[in-house]
């Protein structure tokens, strides 16, 4: 809601945080008028998990997330950590 986005590109796991935060503008809309936009989930078929620093799925108890308020350096250490897919693709991306 922030972004006023229109889609929101999630793992299938979040798709319950998207769920939520449409409720709540919902009802924020309902009371106070057409204020917040409502945004919509997509879902890649391909890396439907949100991948972690360690390139399994990302979660708290995996301890292999990215913490949203972390000092630059260790949010810097953090995201060279992140595992990534180095091959060269057959298409330009877009």
């Amino acid at each position: 809601m922030l972004f006023s986005a229109d889609k929101i590109p999630v793992g299938e796991d979040q798709v319950q945080h998207v769920e939520i935060t449409r409720d709540i503008a919902q009802k924020f809309n309902r009371q106070y008028g057409e204020i917040l936009k409502i945004p919509a989930t997509v879902i890649q078929k391909v890396g439907k998990n949100v991948p972690g620093l360690d390139g399994r799925k990302m979660s708290k108890s995996y301890d292999n997330y990215i913490q949203l308020f972390e000092e630059p350096g260790k949010l810097k250490k953090q995201v060279a950590r992140i595992k990534s897919d180095s091959l060269r693709r057959k298409l330009p991306k877009p």
